[in-house]
């Protein structure tokens, strides 16, 4: 196979003036019947024919003079002058092929198989990188693929604002509380007696003053300030609109929306889209991915304000399997380009994904910790109580109308740990 695919390769080579040493040394309009004068710039010649070997002899020489105008006399290799003492490159092929022939280089793959090696060698370290109970995320063919900005007209503009007010309440109480915490993280902390600070303490000044005066060395002159805290926030609400959630896809609707805007309202980044499955085939390869192509409807692009795109948002679908997988992946994917020190991905689901995708979501959740994005599971109801099982962070209730404030209580502990370096990378 090696020999057959470098012999192959070798013959795209651009061949010498004459492959068997007969250069024409006088100069033939006409050439000869062995491939000398050869058109290279046109695939046929005037009748029409084959030039790789032209053997119309009464068009070769002109054909010469069209494609190669530094060439007066006729094709290449029959110039007036012998050439094959300047192009060693034709005996260099032929001294390969040789060696080929006579058995060297016979432990040479074929590039295919080569390629196929490589892969199988690349899953095989990312299945070694694992933690017990993980498995790795692996694409598939991801050329069919869409991303697809969900529309918006008048009518869903009117339904999006109805399903806007019956959530006001959830809405407003994120806001405020969302507000405080980020307020009450803006303002540094001063600490006041200590033995070494930043600058001497006016609250401890006497003190000090009166430990000098009697030789004594004072111990609480300083006062020190906290480093400020970093309070930018990037979300992406991740909504599985998957056919199972079809009895509570108009309640996902509303939570996405109110995750959304009062986030955007306090200056966050919001990404909001859904996942679900495509119509068209492809390889899913040697993962967990089925083989079909993947969609993900975009309600709010990171730039955009909800109040000017929120119509999207009554145009949710619930259809096919549950991708979980790949609808996380797209989430980190999109929130490891955000420069903001707390990054949040929200999964609203039933908490069921698809075959095979559990062990590959508890490696996602436990690399994007490492990388300082955390992963959140929401669900509410009887289908929403596998969150609890999926996710470490989570929040679940009976009714849709109790998340807000047990999300609040989760926000607060998420914003006030500590993140991982910026910039690093999720792994796969």
């Amino acid at each position: 196979m090696a020999i057959k695919t470098l012999n192959t390769l070798l013959t795209l080579k651009p061949k010498d003036s004459d492959s068997e040493g007969k250069g024409n040394d006088k100069g033939n309009d006409k050439g000869d019947a062995e491939g000398e004068g050869k058109d290279k710039g046109n695939p046929t010649d005037q009748d029409g024919e084959d030039t790789d070997q032209d053997t119309d002899q009464d068009g070769e020489g002109e054909t010469s003079k069209k494609n190669n105008p530094t060439d007066k006399k006729g094709g290449n290799g029959a110039g007036g002058k012998d050439t094959s003492k300047e192009k060693p490159f034709g005996d260099l092929i032929n001294q390969i092929k040789n060696d080929l022939e006579n058995g060297q280089g016979s432990e040479l793959l074929d590039n295919n198989t080569a390629m196929d090696e490589a892969v199988k060698d690349m899953i095989k370290e990312l299945y070694e990188a694992c933690d017990p109970g993980e498995e790795p995320y692996i694409y598939g063919d991801t050329s069919k693929d869409e991303i697809k900005v969900v529309r918006e007209n008048d009518a869903t503009k009117s339904t999006a604002q109805v399903l806007l007010d019956q959530v006001r309440d959830q809405s407003n109480f994120l806001r405020a509380s969302l507000r405080q915490m980020v307020r009450a993280m803006e303002f540094s902390h001063t600490t006041h007696g200590l033995k070494r600070g930043r600058g001497l303490s006016a609250r401890t000044l006497v003190d000090t003053a009166l430990s000098v005066r009697s030789g004594i060395q004072p111990k609480r002159a300083y006062f020190d300030t906290d480093t400020v805290i970093d309070t930018s926030i990037a979300c992406a609400i991740c909504l599985d609109e998957s056919g199972s959630m079809d009895d509570s896809l108009v309640e996902a609707s509303k939570m996405l929306m109110a995750l959304a805007e009062p986030i955007d309202s306090i200056g966050g980044k919001v990404l909001a889209y859904g996942f679900r499955d495509g119509r068209q085939w492809v390889d899913g390869g040697a993962g967990h991915r089925e083989d079909c192509s993947m969609i993900y409807d975009i309600f709010k692009s990171w730039n955009e304000r909800f109040v000017t795109v929120k119509g999207r948002f009554a145009n949710t679908i619930a259809t096919g399997g549950t991708p979980m997988a790949e609808g996380i992946q797209f989430g980190l994917d999109n929130l490891q380009t955000r420069t903001e020190k707390h990054r949040i991905l929200f999964v609203l689901t039933d908490g069921e994904p698809n075959y095979g995708h559990r062990p590959v979501i508890k490696r996602q959740i436990r690399l994007a910790k490492e990388a300082g994005i955390h992963i959140v599971g929401i669900g509410w109801g009887y289908y929403g109580r596998g969150v609890q099982g999926l996710y470490p962070d989570h929040v679940w209730a009976d009714s849709e109308s109790d998340i807000p404030k047990l999300l609040v209580s989760k926000l607060r502990t998420l914003l006030k740990e500590k993140v991982g370096r910026r910039g690093q990378r999720v792994a796969k």
